[in-house]
């Protein structure tokens, strides 16, 4: 976003003094009760690999215009649903072709025979937390295939109407929830309402550096300085999904979605509860 400005140096002591114990990214003892769940930084992780995902050589990162990023900048659950059924078989359940594939009794990802999960992005299955978010949204997708197979969907419709209520969900939690928490309820009202101040797009969209790289390790501090509280087992209410029925999707308000930054179709297909003929592409 600001290409003229020049790279930020620093000294190295200063640097290393930020991890010391008391420095600014120590989280101490915790002692005291925190209003962020134990489980918001770790669905930070999860949106930052759903918008981000540098595979340039490294040989490239000292220029800035050299770096691609393999994700769309859209929070759109790319790394959940990968290329889709064509693209990617692997992730779907090929006796329910409208689900995506779980382990053998549900309660892990699928892997080869090697212990490899096969997902959308390895990054989802680094540490436990991030495995069990994943088999979090897995278990969503499914469960909303269910409830519209009974809603009398047709099969041929099933994957791309459950993939995009996920998808407007999903939304709704990083503006509603994640984002107030994250950046303070009056700043998200303030880029919803009045626009944005430095991001102006002359071309495609992109994720900027200063996001991809700076913004994330402020999620990455976050999840250190979690609190160890009695709900840290659990994830926020907004991502538990496990004793969720599908319908109350339709009940999500569509406040705030605004244009270009979520699904389009949100406000008229689910205010009121329609199913909109539109459907997203593989490459959406």
């Amino acid at each position: 976003m600001f290409p003229d400005l020049p790279a930020a140096r620093f000294d190295d002591d200063r640097l290393l003094a930020l991890g010391i114990e008391g420095g600014l990214c120590d989280g101490g003892a915790c002692d005291t009760e925190s209003h962020i769940e134990a489980g918001q930084p770790f669905f930070g992780q999860y949106v930052a690999h759903d918008l981000t995902a540098d595979r340039s050589p490294l040989r490239v990162h000292g220029d800035v215009n050299t770096l691609r990023n393999a994700r769309t900048p859209r929070a759109n659950l790319e790394a959940l649903y990968g290329a889709g059924p064509v693209g990617a078989p692997y992730l779907f359940d090929q006796t329910d072709p409208a689900k995506l594939l779980l382990s053998v009794g549900g309660r892990d990802l699928p892997r080869n025979q090697q212990g490899i999960a096969l997902i959308g992005d390895p990054r989802n299955d680094v540490h436990g937390f991030m495995t069990g978010l994943q088999v979090a949204f897995i278990q969503a997708h499914n469960r909303l295939v269910d409830q519209l197979r009974a809603d009398g969907v047709p099969e041929s419709e099933l994957f791309d109407d459950a993939r995009r209520a996920l998808i407007w969900h999903y939304q709704w939690v990083i503006l509603n929830d994640f984002l107030p928490n994250l950046i303070g309820s009056a700043m998200t009202t303030s880029v919803l309402q009045d626009g944005l101040r430095f991001y102006h797009l002359t071309g495609d969209p992109f994720i900027p550096v200063e996001f991809a790289d700076a913004a994330l390790m402020c999620l990455a501090d976050r999840r250190h300085n979690a609190p160890n509280r009695s709900t840290a087992s659990c994830p926020h209410p907004s991502f538990d999904f496990r004793n969720r029925s599908p319908a109350w999707l339709k009940s999500v308000p569509t406040d705030h979605l605004p244009r270009g930054i979520c699904s389009e179709e949100w406000a008229r297909a689910c205010h009121p509860v329609k199913r909109s003929p539109t459907r997203l592409g593989p490459e959406r």
